[in-house]
C-alpha cells in the first residue's frame, strides 16, 4: 500500500536486501547521528580551548571584500571588529584611508599569489559599468614590463586603478603629472611606486654603468642615464664603492627616489603634508607573485613567500 515501508525481501541468494526506501532512511539517519556527534565534539573543544574561541568566524569579524570601488572618494570601511594591522615605523606614515585601500591591495596581492582570483570585476558587466563614472582606488606607477600587470596583481577589475608606465620606472614631469591627476581628477588617497624583479632596464643600466658591452643598450640612453642616480644611490646605501649593484637593486632604489620626487612635489606633497594622500615604494616579485612595501630608504629587496 502507498506509505507503507515495504519488508526487506530475500534475494536469489537467499539473503534479504533493503528496497531502495530503506536504504535512504538508513543512509539518513547515519549522517544525522554523525552531525550531531561532530557538534558535540566542537562545542567541547571550544569550550576547553580559548584559542578555538576566539578563532571562531562570525560575519562581523570579516575582512571587506577586495577589489570594491571608491565610493565618493572614500575607501571600503572595515568593520568596527575587524583588526587593523600597524604601520612598521620603518615605513612611510599613511593616512587612515589610504591604510584602508593598501591592506584591500594585499589581500587581492595573497589571492594573486595563491590562484585564488576569480577575475572579479573583470566581467562584461563590470566593463559597462565602468564605461561611466568610476572611482578608482589608488595610482600605481610601474614599469612597462609585460610580467608586471597590477589589475591581476593586485586582483581587482576594470576601472578600479590609475596605472602609470615607463620603462624601469624613469620618472619625468610627464609621469608625475599623470600620478598627480590620477589624484586630483578621481580623489584617489594612495600612490603605489612599484617596482619589480627582473626588470631588464635596471640590468641595462647596470651594464651602462660598470661599462659592460650591451648592443641592446644603444638607442637607450635617456632610459640608462635616467636610471643611473638610483644606480648610484644602491652604492650610497651599501656604503661600500666596490659595490656593483644588482637590477633588483636598481629597481627599488628608483622607487625610492620616485616617492621622494612625488613627497617633494608641490602638488601631491602638499597633500601628503595635509595627511590626505599616502606615497609608498613597494617591490613585486614577478616568480613568487608576492608584494613587499619598502622601508624608508630600502634597496635591497626582500620577498618572503607572504606579506
Amino acid at each position: 500500500m502507498f506509505g507503507r515501508s515495504r519488508k526487506a525481501e530475500k534475494g536469489p541468494d537467499g539473503h534479504r536486501h533493503e528496497t531502495p526506501e530503506q536504504s535512504l532512511a538508513r543512509l539518513n539517519q547515519t549522517i544525522g547521528t554523525v552531525s550531531e556527534s561532530l557538534k558535540d565534539s566542537l562545542a567541547r573543544l571550544e569550550r576547553t580551548s580559548p584559542t578555538l574561541q576566539a578563532a571562531r568566524v562570525t560575519p562581523t569579524s570579516l575582512p571587506p571584500p577586495t577589489g570594491m570601488p571608491l565610493r565618493n572618494g572614500k575607501a571600503p570601511s572595515a568593520p568596527p571588529s575587524a583588526t587593523v594591522k600597524p604601520r612598521n615605523p620603518e615605513h612611510f606614515d599613511l593616512p587612515a584611508e589610504a591604510h584602508q585601500v593598501w591592506n584591500v591591495l594585499l589581500d587581492g596581492n595573497r589571492d594573486w599569489m595563491r590562484g585564488r582570483t576569480p577575475g572579479k570585476g573583470r566581467t562584461p558587466t563590470a566593463r559597462k559599468a565602468a564605461a561611466g563614472d568610476h572611482e578608482p582606488l589608488a595610482v600605481i606607477m610601474t614599469c612597462v614590463d609585460a610580467r608586471v600587470t597590477p589589475e591581476f596583481i593586485f586582483d581587482v577589475g576594470v576601472g578600479q586603478l590609475v596605472v602609470v608606465r615607463s620603462a624601469g620606472n624613469v620618472s619625468d614631469q610627464l609621469t608625475l603629472a599623470s600620478a598627480e591627476f590620477g589624484l586630483r581628477r578621481f580623489g584617489t588617497p594612495l600612490v603605489v611606486v612599484l617596482a619589480h624583479s627582473h626588470c631588464q632596464a635596471s640590468a641595462m643600466a647596470a651594464k651602462a654603468a660598470m661599462l659592460e658591452d650591451d648592443p641592446f643598450a644603444a638607442g637607450f640612453g635617456s632610459i640608462t642615464s635616467s636610471l643611473r642616480p638610483a644606480y648610484e644611490l644602491v652604492i650610497e646605501t651599501a656604503h661600500n664603492p666596490a659595490h656593483r649593484p644588482t637590477a633588483d637593486e636598481i629597481a627599488c632604489a628608483q622607487a625610492q627616489r620616485v616617492v621622494d620626487m612625488l613627497r617633494r612635489g608641490h602638488a601631491i606633497g602638499s597633500h601628503v603634508d595635509k595627511g590626505k594622500v599616502g606615497v609608498i615604494p613597494a617591490y613585486y616579485d614577478v616568480k613568487s607573485g608576492a608584494v613587499r612595501e619598502l622601508a624608508k630608504g630600502q634597496v635591497q629587496p626582500t620577498v618572503e613567500s607572504g606579506h
